[in-house]
């Protein structure tokens, strides 16, 4: 896995972060290129059926057309496991994952020590829950896109047991609320 661009921006509609953020950057360093997949956090399908509600689900499909699946949970413990899957793993001799030190700083630090857990205020005592900030975000999204490649590695790899090629040679892009 190749994290080739991480970013933040709390302080934008979401629409707005995609069309003015996102498939620009795409266009600019990556033209040409066929989006195969955007995965995001279950939680963006809130309001999918109030009437006049604009889900996040549909910013997403209305930006990126039907590549636009929610991750399969956004239950704490299997994202994260996901993530650590690639980073205790090698692939040819090199970590299975690999970020891009510019472009993804911030996701860089929350994997070195910016994304910790919640502490309780009164008792010191440790949730375990992130402590939401711009680490966790970007944290977040990684864990869904990682769910989700483990995910098709490993039906790929149920239906295949004498070659093992990861079926990904597409970019994806992860969104997380």
């Amino acid at each position: 896995l190749r994290v080739l661009a991480a970013f933040t921006e709390e302080h934008m509609t979401l629409s707005t972060f995609v069309n003015e953020v996102v498939k620009p950057y795409i266009a600019q360093n990556f033209p040409g290129i066929k989006i195969e997949s955007v995965v995001f956090d279950p939680a963006g399908m809130a309001g999918e059926n109030v009437k006049g509600a604009t889900s996040d689900f549909k910013i997403l499909k209305r930006a990126f057309g039907d590549v636009v699946k929610p991750a399969i949970t956004n239950k704490l413990k299997t994202p994260i496991n996901a993530v650590d899957h690639f980073f205790s793993k090698l692939n040819r001799g090199q970590p299975a994952i690999i970020f891009d030190k510019q472009r993804c700083n911030i996701l860089r630090q929350g994997c070195l020590k910016h994304y910790v857990w919640r502490k309780n205020k009164s008792t010191d005592e440790v949730i375990y829950e992130p402590l939401k900030n711009k680490y966790s975000h970007n944290q977040d999204a990684l864990q869904y896109e990682c769910l989700m490649i483990a995910q098709r590695i490993e039906q790929f790899s149920n239906k295949s047991k004498t070659y093992l090629k990861p079926p990904l040679n597409a970019p994806y892009v992860s969104y997380y609320a």
